[in-house]
């Protein structure tokens, strides 16, 4: 009997191991699936944030592209509207006529040029950034990798270093205004410079030296502004004409 009870306490105990063990397990599942679903909540939080974060920098990346598109229009885009004579210009924003009557002055080249190039390059807005053109201030000089970047010979003609043709405006106009009277006797010559340098279609392969739009077309369309522009400021049209010295 004494044996028996010792074997029947012994499936007793063994029995209540397995229960415990059971119950351990499970415990420790419920533990686990506990601990999982904390992990799982504070994933979907992380998730949801980050989801939302996108979506704002998305939105406000979106809406500065579209207020930068709408306030600095591509150069296709501005010259696309160049096939018209001008009936009448805008005003320069205040504090810029002295600039470019200034840096006309300096270099020989007449105002109506360079306000006309800024015209076209910018609507006379002062750009410290790069455009899409790789262009920097009122008059849009180009930045290229070749030792004949237009901003680079602008900045050796002037005595300055590049950046401040970037960043000041009235160095970006004298700088123009030295690469544009370089390019136009480098073309031309000296002779008789005043008064051919009031006919418009001198200027035209000295845009394309000072512009550098590898696009024939892209080119004849800027040309057309800024010849509807000059051209409204007094310029001679044609290559014999004389200028009106009336509106000079």
């Amino acid at each position: 009997m004494e044996g028996q009870g010792c074997a029947e306490w012994g499936v007793l105990l063994s029995d209540r191991g397995r229960r415990r063990s059971s119950h351990s397990q499970d415990g420790s599942a419920e533990v686990t699936g506990r601990r999982m679903a904390r992990i799982d909540g504070r994933l979907g939080v992380t998730i949801a944030v980050v989801g939302t974060l996108i979506l704002v920098v998305g939105q406000q990346v979106g809406d500065d592209t579209r207020s930068t598109a709408g306030t600095h229009p591509s150069v296709t885009q501005r010259v696309d509207r160049a096939d018209q004579p001008l009936t009448s210009v805008p005003s320069l924003p205040i504090g810029y006529t002295q600039l470019f009557e200034d840096a006309a002055h300096e270099f020989d080249v007449p105002t109506e040029v360079l306000v006309g190039v800024s015209y076209v390059e910018t609507t006379w807005q002062h750009l410290p950034g790069p455009t899409s053109h790789n262009t920097y201030g009122l008059m849009g000089l180009r930045q290229t990798f070749e030792e004949t970047a237009p901003i680079r010979i602008a900045a050796d003609l002037v005595g300055l270093h590049e950046d401040s043709l970037k960043i000041n405006a009235r160095d970006n106009i004298r700088g123009a205004a030295a690469l544009l009277a370089h390019e136009f006797v480098a073309l031309n010559g000296e002779a008789d410079k005043a008064t051919r340098m009031r006919i418009v279609e001198n200027w035209r392969a000295v845009l394309r030296r000072y512009n550098r739009y590898s696009s024939d077309d892209l080119h004849s369309s800027y040309f057309r502004r800024f010849r509807a522009y000059v051209v409204y400021c007094g310029f001679a049209a044609g290559g014999s004409s004389a200028p009106d010295s009336s509106r000079r």
